[in-house]
């Protein structure tokens, strides 16, 4: 309605309305009304406004925080990071630590295996290296030759004897206290005499090799030399020995019902040898007792009286864990997986009893690892194997004993460029 066109308006002032029609003052409170009903609406917009001005800016303070990958400023994301070596997949492999510290010291007997040349017989040699820390570090504190065993409160040493016996070379094993001094490496004296080839009437035990030394037992090979028919046999026996077994003037003459040894229900008194056949187990107790990757087992031998060799026998793994007197801290401290993340050529590894040390194995070395939070990312010592070495005894000094092992082992043990230059 154009407010400007008069003869409308005189028309809308005049009847019918009862009163005085659609005049001034009828409009003004039209407009009147109308202000009021508007007025809260326009109140509600501008809390809408409002409302949404305080959202915009809160949005734009979040991006600005974090922008719009959902990282604070100053991160990087998941995407952009480096991924973890090898070393570091997982979380509990982390390293040793700032605090930690060698605290072990070991005595390491190593066995090297030679095949036989020409008229040479077979035989082996062997080392004890006596590891230890010192101002921080792990060193080698001293190295010899023959296995250096702690026994008791004393040092035993187990070392090889030449001889000539009827008429063939013989090695043998002898024990002796080392703060006795050394048995020698080669004797006539002991056994039976010496005869032709030809005239050999007995048993005759021509070798032995040891393949486990802990802190009382020992675990020998012995081949024995017999008679026939057909010429001349080799037998094989397994034993379990405690070390004075291997002491005084041993004979090589040889009756296996007579061989001191340790039985098996020694070891295992209270419970029964599950897995063993005692049907075509050994008469004599042959068993051994062989490092399988970070633990020390017991394998008895068993014979097949149907072979066709009845003297042949195949070693049998026992479903007994070796008791703590015979196979002592033979517990891993840390996984196998951490340890092939350090050495993915490992085949053995030994803890010691306070986890401070983990001694890893490959066919070429041995490395030696501080251990605190996680096993170090380096070894601390390498040490270089000869080829066909194995170890057969590995032993743990802790505390006040650590500094006795040092002075002991240093005095004991021998190189064997000094043996050779003594004689």
């Amino acid at each position: 309605m154009n407010p400007s066109d008069k003869d409308l308006r005189r028309e809308l002032e005049s009847e019918p309305f009862v009163r005085n029609g659609f005049d001034h003052k009828l409009q003004r409170k039209i407009l009147e009304q109308a202000g009021r009903i508007d007025q809260p609406r326009r109140r509600g917009l501008q809390l809408i406004w409002a409302g949404g001005a305080l959202s915009i800016a809160l949005l734009f303070t979040i991006f600005m925080m974090y922008g719009l990958d959902g990282q604070r400023a100053g991160e990087t994301s998941l995407a952009t990071q480096t991924l973890p070596s090898a070393k570091q997949a997982a979380p509990d492999f982390v390293g040793a630590g700032d605090d930690a510290a060698f605290h072990s010291a070991l005595l390491i007997g190593l066995r090297t295996d030679y095949p036989a040349q020409a008229a040479k017989a077979a035989y082996s040699t062997y080392r004890t290296l006596l590891i230890a820390p010192e101002d921080g570090k792990l060193i080698t504190a001293a190295e010899g030759e023959g296995i250096l065993m702690p026994y008791k409160m004393d040092f035993w040493r187990i070392e090889p004897v030449s001889s000539t016996k009827q008429g063939k070379e013989v090695q043998i094993l002898s024990a002796s206290s080392a703060s006795e001094g050394s048995s020698g490496k080669s004797s006539s004296k002991s056994g039976t005499p010496s005869t032709s080839a030809q005239n050999i009437t007995e048993p005759l035990l021509v070798s032995e090799k040891l393949l486990f030394a802990g802190n009382r037992n020992l675990a020998v090979e012995q081949k024995v030399s017999t008679a026939a028919e057909s010429g001349e046999m080799t037998k094989t026996y397994v034993w379990v020995k405690q070390i004075e077994q291997l002491s005084g003037n041993r004979q090589t003459s040889y009756n296996p019902a007579l061989e001191p040894h340790v039985s098996l229900q020694e070891i295992f008194p209270s419970q029964a040898v599950e897995g063993s056949n005692h049907n075509n187990a050994s008469l004599y107790s042959n068993w051994t007792i062989i490092r399988k990757p970070g633990r020390w087992v017991a394998q008895e031998a068993v014979w097949n009286a149907s072979s066709s060799n009845p003297d042949q026998f195949t070693l049998k793994d026992l479903l007994l864990p070796l008791p703590k007197e015979v196979a002592v801290h033979d517990t891993l401290a840390v996984a196998w997986e951490e340890i092939w993340q350090r050495q993915p050529n490992a085949v053995d590894a030994y803890s010691s009893p306070s986890a401070d040390t983990v001694v890893v194995l490959t066919d070429k070395v041995i490395s030696f690892y501080l251990n605190g939070i996680g096993l170090a990312l380096d070894p601390a010592l390498v040490v270089e194997l000869e080829p066909a070495e194995s170890v057969i005894m590995v032993q743990w000094a802790t505390g006040h004993y650590v500094e006795r092992w040092k002075q002991q082992g240093q005095k004991l043990l021998v190189p064997q460029v000094e043996t050779e230059k003594s004689k």
